[in-house]
């Protein structure tokens, strides 16, 4: 494991969630006040980042993903239920912004490119929001099988069109979300959630990595999930901190974000 960044060499504060442009992590840092909440871009080659749009711009971003060219954000506003999502150029400039119109708390957001949208998971009423392409809508549609104050969705990645992996923070599970009808997750309807695996401590992140997913329990721990069976591929023995978001890179390395520890982590040795 190798530490690629820090609260003292990088400025880190409360990583929530990062993407990859190119060489660039960029990492959505919920910060411990607007004035070091914003997007942080960490070049690779290099090791230095900057920190984008803080001080409440895109008030306390939660998760990111990209749709090859722009960085999208979901995010909350003035640090309350107050959910809103925002497009943002790679100069940096905040070209679009949608708000949820209900108290919300949307939490990780991810680019379905074969159905032209975006999706991303809320806490509060246990729901997914459904964001156009286009940037001119965001409709919140229950997602079957989930309760609110029962079920906690925060994490999500695409496997495909229509086809959306979610984990619970508060089941420890992970789900697979899939749309009823090729195309019809755009107007919110789905098939009632598939249980892929339970047991998974609070998990706050989940990945792709093949035929496998890898989810981060933010009380320290990583998890394999491979054909119904989990594998614990990381223990609570304090390296890897509180971890969040995480992806996969194209090496097969894994970046992990340490959001209690203010670290940006790559890890390379997840035994099968």
């Amino acid at each position: 494991m190798q530490v690629l960044a820090t609260r003292q060499s990088n400025q880190l504060r409360r990583p929530n969630d990062v993407t990859v442009v190119d060489k660039k992590y960029i990492i959505a840092q919920q910060g411990s006040n607007p004035k070091n909440a914003g997007l942080r871009i960490f070049d690779s080659l290099t090791g230095s980042s900057s920190l984008i749009l803080r001080n409440g711009p895109i008030g306390r971003p939660l998760g990111v993903t990209t749709d090859g060219s722009d960085y999208i954000v979901s995010s909350l506003l003035n640090n309350a239920s107050n959910g809103a999502f925002f497009r943002v150029s790679q100069a940096g400039t905040v070209t679009s912004s949608l708000q949820i119109p209900i108290p919300s708390v949307p939490f990780d957001i991810a680019y379905d490119a074969a159905n032209h949208l975006f999706v991303a998971t809320e806490v509060l009423t246990a729901s997914v929001v459904v964001i156009d392409e286009a940037f001119t809508s965001a409709t919140v549609f229950p997602i079957p099988g989930l309760t609110a104050g029962f079920n906690s969705p925060n994490a999500i990645t695409v496997q495909g069109q229509g086809n959306y992996i979610i984990t619970d923070a508060l089941a420890g599970n992970l789900y697979q979300l899939q749309e009823s009808l090729p195309g019809s997750a755009a107007s919110g309807q789905f098939n009632t959630v598939t249980t892929l695996a339970s047991g998974l401590g609070e998990p706050a992140g989940v990945t792709i990595d093949g035929n496998n997913f890898i989810v981060s329990d933010s009380t320290g721990r990583l998890f394999r999930v491979s054909g119904g069976s989990v594998t614990e591929i990381r223990s609570t023995t304090g390296l890897l901190g509180n971890p969040t978001g995480l992806t996969t890179l194209r090496s097969g390395k894994y970046l992990v974000l340490d959001y209690n520890g203010d670290r940006l982590l790559e890890i390379n040795d997840c035994p099968d």
